[in-house]
């Protein structure tokens, strides 16, 4: 028989949040050339997924069913929220010098 109702996967939520920062400097001195650059990403998300916490009711029959003769139940409860993140710092410097033949 199908499931009367929500399915159990469901309230979900979710958010993402995405931040970025990129910054370079380049120097040219004579034959030679310096370039410097950082980029900072910071990646973050909160979610929760409260799976079952409406709660659950078994029935053995659907003349138990229309009964409300319950044959097992459960739920869950509790806070379910994570917010995992992920950083990433890169710095770059780079020098380049030019050979010329005279």
């Amino acid at each position: 028989m199908a499931q009367l109702g929500a399915t159990s996967s469901v309230p979900r939520h979710r958010v993402d949040s995405n931040s970025q920062v990129i910054d370079n400097f380049s120097w040219k001195i004579n034959k030679h050339a310096l370039k410097f650059g950082v980029d900072f990403h910071r990646t973050s998300v909160q979610q929760y997924f409260d799976k079952y916490f409406r709660g659950r009711l078994k029935f053995a029959s659907v003349s138990d069913f229309l009964t409300g003769n319950v044959g097992s139940g459960f739920q869950y409860f509790g806070d379910s929220t994570v917010t995992p993140s992920r950083t990433t710092l890169v710095f770059t410097f780079r020098m380049a010098s030019g050979l010329r033949r005279d």
